[in-house]
């Protein structure tokens, strides 16, 4: 079990250290920055929105998990403000379209380069409302495609900005799982930008200050402990405690 609650409250600053001039480029906004301030600052922002991502993944019902990718001939896809501007949008459509709709959503950089440049996808969990769904194929065969769990994929008709893909999921699944899931894009591609949020969210989400976290294998949950700073500090025959503690560095 994971306090969050404990994890939220260490004593950070979280003073921005750069800021953008008329060009567009960061610059310092005090004389007193160093390499160092910034690393810690980009570490320790990291670490917080790791264990808010957990609370809000963990601490609500999901019925769907889905992909929205953005068309370049829509909008700028390499642009991290533009792309998370159209999300918005269809965001807000869809609370206006379902009030009490639900969404948690991540952004990632794809894994191809084009000319040195990646574009941006977003991966979300959403609830309480209704797409318009039609069944995904392949676009060569005609075969129906499945996710990674045996479930069958859908293509969201309402979103107008790109291909999208997504999954029913059971009443009766692991959401724990499905959060692990989810969990991994916010852990490797974490770099989406200085000062950029790493997840979007409805503000009608729960969040509770401890949860249960369900790990396939014992690499998974190491890589977790490694990823919030957590270090052991008791262990017995029926347990392993981890707590992170506040250091001055």
């Amino acid at each position: 079990m994971i306090d969050s609650e404990n994890l939220a409250s260490e004593n950070v600053d979280r003073k921005k250290l750069l800021r953008r001039d008329d060009d567009g480029v960061y610059i310092p906004v005090s004389d007193d920055f160093t390499i160092a301030k910034l690393q810690r600052s980009i570490r320790n922002a990291s670490k917080r929105s790791l264990d808010t991502f957990y609370g809000y993944a963990q601490s609500n019902d999901w019925e769907y998990f889905g992909t929205l990718t953005f068309s370049d001939e829509i909008v700028d896809r390499y642009d991290v403000d533009a792309t998370k501007a159209l999300y918005s949008e269809f965001q807000r459509w869809c609370k206006r379209k379902s009030p009490d709709m639900k969404m948690l959503a991540v952004p990632e950089w794809h894994r191809k380069e084009i000319d040195g440049k990646r574009a941006l996808h977003l991966h979300f969990l959403a609830s309480n409302i209704r797409f318009t769904l039609v069944p995904a194929r392949n676009s060569k065969t005609g075969a129906y495609l499945y996710g990674n769990f045996g479930e069958p994929l859908f293509n969201i008709q309402d979103w107008k900005n790109g291909y999208s893909s997504l999954a029913i999921i059971p009443p009766d699944n692991n959401y724990a799982r499905v959060a692990n899931y989810m969990k991994k894009y916010i852990t490797k591609n974490m770099n989406i930008g200085y000062n950029a949020k790493r997840f979007y969210h409805t503000h009608n989400l729960l969040f509770k200050n401890k949860f249960i976290l369900h790990y396939a294998s014992y690499d998974e949950l190491e890589n977790d402990i490694s990823a919030l700073g957590l270090e052991k500090i008791k262990e017995d025959n029926i347990r392993i405690v981890y707590r992170r503690l506040h250091k001055d560095e």
